[in-house]
């Protein structure tokens, strides 16, 4: 039997959908949090790990954003399938950098949910953006995930990196992309993560090695 955990900010919600997974997916509902952080404490002092997570992306204390990175660095084993208001290709593909494995719009009928849950378990990727389904696997994922000329960022982390190399601060930076300042600090983390650098400075180095910043 599969074992679950969520992470969603709206009670009702995830009370429903908890219902909804145990009665409906065959699956036991290990734990349930308002936030990515809260989900993290229960996992931490766990017995048992879930083996599929289904989180939001807006979320107070720690977003999905964050909690996709930390989850993929502290327990890699566990799915991530993400359930989403947003359904903008840079969310989704944003997400997929972060190492989720589905992402579904949150009209999604509760056959495709089945279906995602059943794609994911099989090591499949699967995206439900709101008007149709995709399954991948992973060599066809990093294919989609490659297209572009940075296919390894997002807009918004590019957009991100050119910001890096103004005298703004981070907040002044997530004001002026009209995000959270917990949503930059993500930008910050992961791309400091994946390009192996400490600093700010670092990163503005890479953006302009990688032809992202003209100097």
């Amino acid at each position: 039997m599969t074992h679950v955990a969520l992470a969603e900010d709206h009670v009702i919600f995830r009370q429903s959908f908890k219902q909804f997974i145990e009665q409906q997916c065959a699956a036991i509902v290990l734990y349930d949090a308002g936030n990515g952080k809260e989900l993290l404490d229960c996992l931490e002092t766990s017995l048992q790990l879930p083996d599929i997570i289904i989180t939001d992306i807006e979320m107070p204390v720690m977003d999905g954003r964050r909690f996709s990175v930390l989850i993929r660095e502290k327990y890699p084993a566990i799915k991530l399938l993400v359930l989403s208001q947003y359904s903008h290709e840079d969310i989704i593909i944003e997400m997929f950098h972060y190492g989720v494995h589905a992402f579904l719009t949150k009209n999604i009928e509760q056959a495709t949910f089945l279906k995602a849950i059943d794609i994911v378990e099989n090591d499949q990727y699967f995206i439900y953006d709101g008007l149709k389904e995709s399954i991948y696997t992973q060599s066809q994922l990093q294919k989609k995930l490659n297209t572009g000329r940075h296919y390894h960022l997002t807009n918004k982390q590019i957009d991100f990196l050119k910001l890096c190399a103004t005298d703004l601060t981070y907040k002044e930076i997530a004001h002026k992309m009209k995000v959270s300042p917990r949503t930059v600090d993500c930008y910050r983390d992961t791309l400091l993560h994946k390009y192996n650098v400490n600093s700010r400075t670092g990163l503005v180095v890479y953006a302009i090695q990688s032809g992202i910043i003209s100097v």
